[in-house]
């Protein structure tokens, strides 16, 4: 799975707090914290839906759905927090 945070001017957001966890809470979940160019990578997550809730004071908290699907990369895109 792979994310990158800007801010409303399309800026990077670097050390962003974000918790990956299935659906519906089953499973352990996992947290992640945004590099400098504002993404993160996140390798070995089982196949599912997922939800990325991502947050930073100053900004609303940013929740994605996130399905991971067997063999694929999935690349979330640029996300904006406001």
């Amino acid at each position: 799975m792979e994310l990158k945070l800007i801010d409303e001017q399309g800026k990077p957001l670097e050390g962003i707090a974000c918790r990956i966890e299935l659906e519906g809470g089953g499973g352990r979940a996992s947290s992640v914290v945004t590099k400098k160019d504002g993404s993160f990578v996140k390798a070995g997550l089982q196949v599912g839906n997922y939800v990325v809730t991502c947050e930073k004071d100053g900004f609303r908290p940013l929740p994605i759905a996130a399905p991971v699907t067997a063999f694929e990369q999935i690349d979330l895109g640029a996300n904006t927090m406001y």
